[in-house]
């Protein structure tokens, strides 16, 4: 298996499915890192977050800059902060959901 991007640079993935999942989702996800989508999508949403920091995830993909659906968007967050390429901010008001959702920006330097 080739390294990843985000490996070359020290940084690994924490495991995409939980032990307690069905095998199903390790089956996904296994595809997901075979094909290097995770990796890749964990990069470009750590991109984007820099380039429009205070978002919420939803307001994120709202932006159209990927193909990736608001579930991918939701789910590679939290990978891009446990790599220290993006950091929760405070909570508010989502401007598409009307929810309180949690806004994402660059990691402090």
């Amino acid at each position: 298996m080739n390294p990843t991007q985000l490996e070359l640079f020290g940084r690994q993935q924490p495991p995409a499915a939980r032990r307690t999942d069905p095998t199903t989702s390790h089956l996904a996800a296994a595809e997901h890192e075979r094909t290097g989508r995770r990796s890749g999508n964990t990069q470009r949403v750590a991109e984007v977050v820099a380039s429009f920091p205070g978002l919420t995830a939803i307001e994120l993909h709202d932006l159209g800059r990927t193909e990736m659906d608001r579930h991918e968007w939701s789910r590679r967050l939290p990978d891009a902060e446990r790599l220290g390429l993006v950091r929760r901010g405070r909570a508010r008001e989502c401007r598409v959901s009307g929810h309180q959702s949690m806004t994402w920006w660059p990691p402090v330097e």
